[in-house]
């Protein structure tokens, strides 16, 4: 990975790395959050440092991120933001809630039913003038997801932003 970055000496680097806990325990993966979410994703870090051109780093984080959290997606998750604010390289946090719908690879039936419960209600919310919290904390499918990081991501070669649920949503509806 560190010679062939090193040769292409990218403008963008996107760390879109993660597991599930059913598909890590399948794999006899212990400790998944950590060596998967947040170790691979540390390692593509240190070698795009490493590569000489300081590319763009996009992160795909998660709403809420926070390395003092007891959960350790969350937390790996938040461990990863602050390294990043930390370092040199330029970067894009992308801070989704849940991305879910029928254009996922895998599939997810807890994380589906919680997406779809949760739209729900934040559609009841908006009924009653509450839209703008759905447009906070609304799920995303992949190909909203994708669009709106790449829109975010190319937008601003050498910046350092935070995009929420909102911006990754216009982002992805702009492409």
């Amino acid at each position: 990975m560190a010679a062939t970055l090193a040769g292409l000496r990218p403008d963008h680097v996107f760390a879109l790395l993660g597991t599930t806990r059913r598909r890590a325990a399948a794999e006899g993966i212990d400790d998944a959050y950590e060596r998967i979410d947040y170790g691979l994703t540390a390692m593509l870090r240190d070698v795009a440092v490493a590569c000489g051109s300081l590319p763009r780093f996009t992160y795909l984080s998660a709403i809420g991120a926070d390395e003092r959290s007891g959960n350790k997606y969350v937390a790996v998750r938040g461990r990863m933001e602050r390294e990043l604010r930390e370092g040199p390289l330029p970067w894009l946090v992308a801070q989704p809630a849940f991305v879910s719908g029928s254009d996922r690879d895998d599939s997810r039936p807890m994380e589906r039913f919680y997406a779809i419960t949760l739209d729900a209600a934040l559609g009841a919310l908006a009924l009653v003038g509450l839209g703008r919290v759905r447009e906070a904390y609304g799920s995303l499918t992949g190909e909203q997801l994708g669009r709106g990081l790449v829109t975010l991501a190319l937008a601003d070669r050498h910046g350092r932003a935070r995009a929420d649920v909102r911006a990754i949503r216009r982002a992805g509806a702009a492409a």
